[in-house]
């Protein structure tokens, strides 16, 4: 194994002019997308009755409603919130990538031929079971991923993708606690 080898493996190739633009539109389709279908959060909630576990940050539980900085980041220094998002950020985004887009598409791309994006797409979608609130939300950004994926057979353009929508959040709150 050596870099060139992996980064064929793994799809990963520089990004040119056009995978740029459908990066940029991807990311913004994915944000818009996700805060449109909010609502989806609370309607889920509402229908199947199955609370959110307790234990979590107020920045992902659906029945909080965050105005400022949140409860559990007021007395946190900057630079541990920096270092934490570099971290979350690193291992999710790199880990899924890799793992959905790089390794597990294109083997399903020799079992699905041209569909397999919309199949990757509702799988990926029920790997995030765990967050069941926000399944309607992540559906349509998981299926537009996945089909740039398998158009462009690059997982750079989803690494940078997942790597915007990822850091909204907590970029937001760091700059709400400087």
């Amino acid at each position: 194994m050596n870099w060139k080898t992996i980064r064929e493996r793994f799809r990963l190739a520089p990004l040119r002019k056009m995978e740029w633009l459908w990066t940029i539109g991807l990311s913004l389709f994915m944000v818009f997308g996700n805060f449109l279908l909010l609502p989806t959060q609370k309607w889920l909630l509402d229908t199947v009755r199955f609370n959110p576990p307790d234990y979590l940050p107020s920045t992902l539980d659906p029945r909080v409603i965050i105005n400022g900085i949140p409860s559990e980041f007021e007395m946190t220094p900057i630079v541990i919130l920096i270092v934490f998002q570099l971290f979350f950020l690193f291992f999710n985004i790199f880990g899924e990538e890799f793992w959905w887009r790089g390794y597990i598409l294109p083997r399903q791309e020799l079992a699905h031929g041209q569909y397999t994006w919309a199949i990757h797409g509702l799988l990926w979608t029920l790997f995030h079971v765990f967050w069941w609130w926000n399944l309607i939300s992540l559906l349509p950004g998981a299926l537009a991923a996945a089909f740039v994926a398998q158009k462009f057979h690059n997982t750079t353009i989803i690494i940078v993708a997942h790597l915007v929508v990822n850091t909204l959040g907590g970029t937001i709150v760091m700059l709400l606690n400087s």
